[in-house]
C-alpha cells in the first residue's frame, strides 16, 4: 500500500506551491525586491569593510597634517559613536 502512495504527497505539495506562486504579478516584483535587497546589503557590507580597512590610514594622515586635530569619535566602521546618540 505504501508503494502506491510513494512520492504523491511530495508531488501534491509541489503542485500547491507552484499554484500559489504561479501568478506572474507576484513573482516578478518579489524577485526584483529580493535582488535589490541582496545588492543593497552586499554594497553596505563592502562599504563598511572598506571604511574599517582605511580608518587607520586616514587617521595617520590627519594627524600628520594637524597633530592637534581631535577625533570625530566615529567607530572604525564609520558609524556614530553610541555615546553620542544618548546626548
Amino acid at each position: 500500500m505504501t508503494g502506491a502512495l510513494a512520492g504523491r504527497s511530495t508531488s501534491l505539495l509541489l503542485d500547491a506551491t507552484i499554484r500559489a506562486f504561479a501568478d506572474i504579478k507576484l513573482i516578478v516584483p518579489s524577485l526584483v525586491a529580493a535582488i535589490a535587497g541582496a545588492g543593497w546589503y552586499r554594497e553596505r557590507r563592502l562599504r563598511q569593510d572598506n571604511t574599517r580597512h582605511m580608518a587607520p590610514r586616514i587617521e595617520r594622515l590627519e594627524k600628520r597634517m594637524d597633530p592637534k586635530r581631535s577625533s570625530s569619535a566615529l567607530t572604525k566602521e564609520g558609524k556614530t559613536n553610541p555615546m553620542d546618540r544618548e546626548a
